[in-house]
């Protein structure tokens, strides 16, 4: 009985596996299909708000879907400082990009005032989310060993 549910759990991991790939797959090409639209075809804003709105609604609710189940959501919540000012740099610098390229703005002062503000937000967010998950992570190591003594107390009796 007990080779039979790894032999499930194995299966059940197989299918979150192949789940989570076929999520990815379906974001990249919202993403393409949005950019065709945008660049190739000069749809206007009402064809693809929709898959917009989706592309930009499932990061917030993955996140916050982590977050409650506990899984960590972060690699390394104890990074620091330096991670989050890299990301926040990094994720800026791609998103101000766009800003320009799907806005058309020329003033280098937006762009600018965009940039930093953007950055701090990712650096506060990063800082803000690794915090909170090295608490949910010490607590849930807490629980763990709190049931791992109170399993081995009951074996003693």
């Amino acid at each position: 009985m007990n080779n039979k549910n790894q032999r499930d759990e194995r299966v059940i991991q197989e299918r979150q596996k192949i789940q989570s790939d076929g999520y990815q797959l379906v974001i990249i090409i919202l993403a393409i299909s949005i950019l065709i639209q945008f660049f190739l075809l000069r749809a206007p804003f009402e064809q693809y708000a929709v898959e917009f709105l989706l592309l930009i609604g499932m990061g917030p609710y993955v996140l916050i879907r982590q977050f409650q189940l506990g899984v960590e959501s972060f690699e390394n919540p104890k990074a620091g400082i330096g991670s989050a000012i890299g990301k926040g740099v990094l994720f800026g610098a791609i998103t101000t990009l766009f800003y320009y390229l799907l806005s058309g703005v020329d003033l280098i002062w937006d762009g600018l005032i965009f940039f930093v503000c953007f950055t701090l937000g990712t650096i506060v967010f990063n800082l803000i989310a690794g915090q909170l998950s090295e608490k949910r992570q010490k607590r849930r190591d807490m629980d763990l060993d709190e049931e791992e003594w109170r399993v081995d107390d009951e074996g003693d009796q």
